[in-house]
């Protein structure tokens, strides 16, 4: 797998694109608009609010399952492949 050359989420993308692995794990992964990480990310600053100083909230839109995160990549990105 390419995860010793690029971080773990670009290993994994790159692994999906290639058909690199044997089987897909009934997992799913979870998606957001980098738009949206950035407004909670102004919304924390500029929270009136102390309780939100130093502590982590998870952000997401939607979960697709690993078979179907590969199905999309393989289908639409096939330029990417390897």
């Amino acid at each position: 797998l390419q995860y010793k050359r690029h971080g773990s989420s670009i290993g994994t993308i790159s692994a999906l694109l290639n058909g690199e692995f044997p089987f897909l794990p009934d997992c799913g992964f979870m998606f957001v608009d980098v738009r949206d990480v950035a407004q909670c990310h102004v919304n924390a600053l500029t929270a009136a609010s102390k309780n939100v100083a130093g502590k982590r909230y998870l952000v997401a839109h939607h979960m697709l399952w690993a078979r179907d995160v590969a199905s999309i990549l393989y289908e639409q990105f096939v330029e990417y492949r390897s």
